[in-house]
């Protein structure tokens, strides 16, 4: 199976940290090393967002976070309030934060000449795993010491 090229991963990455910049106001954005995980499974203990992509290349970008940090961006994107609980339309506005990052990361990639769309984002809360048939990379971020994961299966 083909890798995923180095270009295409750093504009998702830049992507990443352009959306948690400039639509919530984070003000240091941090990530890790890339890990290429030994599996197709991703086993996810907190919240997650995927995003499928389709097109040139194919597979899902997933982002893990704790409650917390959920509630702190939902929280941003009702203008600052302070979020208890995490209601329907909180949920509406996690998946949009969901879009926001797929499409940014389409922007990015269709930069670098692909052709390249989302699919609706679906959320996942609690213990669960994810199988694809791609590997996952896997990119530890912080967002203002706030720390999360991203995932991306995608298959050129």
């Amino acid at each position: 199976m083909a890798e995923l090229k180095q270009e295409h991963l750093q504009a998702v990455l830049g992507s990443i940290g352009h959306v948690l910049q400039g639509h919530l106001q984070y003000s240091q954005i941090e990530y890790g090393d890339v890990s290429k995980e030994a599996s197709q499974t991703l086993t996810v203990e907190q919240i997650a967002v995927v995003v499928g992509v389709t097109g040139d290349v194919q597979g899902d970008l997933i982002v893990t976070m704790r409650e917390d940090m959920v509630k702190e961006i939902i929280g941003r994107m009702f203008g600052g309030m302070e979020i208890a609980t995490i209601d329907e339309m909180g949920w509406s506005a996690y998946g949009e934060f969901g879009n926001w990052l797929g499409a940014g990361c389409c922007t990015s990639l269709s930069d670098c000449g692909l052709n390249v769309n989302i699919t609706p984002p679906m959320i996942s809360e609690g213990s669960t795993r994810l199988h694809s048939s791609n590997h996952f990379i896997s990119i530890p971020f912080k967002a203002d010491n706030h720390a999360f994961s991203v995932h991306i299966s995608i298959q050129p």
